[in-house]
């Protein structure tokens, strides 16, 4: 009896634990996002607390992820293999790192007077979709909604940048300084990819209990 509820209650754990640390993680980047949106001036105390905390919530994810999937090579778990979930999070993480240094080494005054509603309504659809998507993995359940709301706000901050470029404000910019708004666009995109990669990988590990997990 002991040995049959270690083999049933043992991977539903694990596989739980997963996935709620994976819902921890895409909250914090939801954060770093909503405070990227904001453009400060000076990064709040906050703000500079969050990049430690999602290395540290990225170093534990590893660790479980790694127990998880040593149950699934001995047989003991029918979960989903938890590394594509791991690896998709860690390209996010990425994405944030890029964007947080594109952000910082842009031109302050252009993005303020410029781009600042476009980037800010790109940045805060982009964490509500985060903040969707770790509710589901948290839940056990299928992501609810789609990115429209965010493929629109990427949309709309492109159409900032032609703007400027109709007002030849771009003709008045460094080279660099103009690589720097269109890197911030590709970030969106790219972003915005492997957030339907999470949404995959919160499909393919929903409804585990149904599945024999719980």
């Amino acid at each position: 009896m002991g040995l049959a509820v270690s083999l049933l209650v043992a991977p539903a754990r694990a596989a739980r634990a997963v996935t709620g640390q994976a819902a921890r993680l895409a909250r914090l980047l939801a954060d770093q996002l909503a405070a990227l949106a904001r453009l400060d001036a000076v990064e709040t105390p906050e703000a500079k607390a969050l990049p430690p905390a999602v290395r540290r919530a990225l170093a534990r994810l590893e660790t479980l992820a790694g127990e998880a999937a040593r149950e699934r090579r001995s047989r003991l778990s029918a979960a989903p293999d938890p590394d594509p979930l791991l690896r998709t999070l860690m390209r996010l993480r990425h994405d944030l790192v890029l964007l947080r240094r594109a952000i910082a080494e842009a031109d302050a005054e252009v993005l303020r007077v410029h781009l600042a509603g476009a980037w800010g309504e790109a940045a805060r659809a982009a964490a509500g979709r985060l903040r969707d998507l770790a509710d589901a993995l948290a839940e056990g359940r299928r992501p609810a909604g789609d990115d429209v709301a965010l493929a629109a706000a990427i949309a709309g901050y492109r159409d900032a940048i032609d703007g400027m470029r109709r007002r030849q404000v771009t003709r008045t910019l460094s080279t660099d300084a103009v690589g720097r708004i269109f890197w911030l666009a590709f970030s969106l995109e790219q972003l915005r990819r492997n957030l339907d990669d999470l949404a995959a990988r919160a499909k393919d590990f929903s409804g585990l209990e149904s599945r024999g997990e719980g």
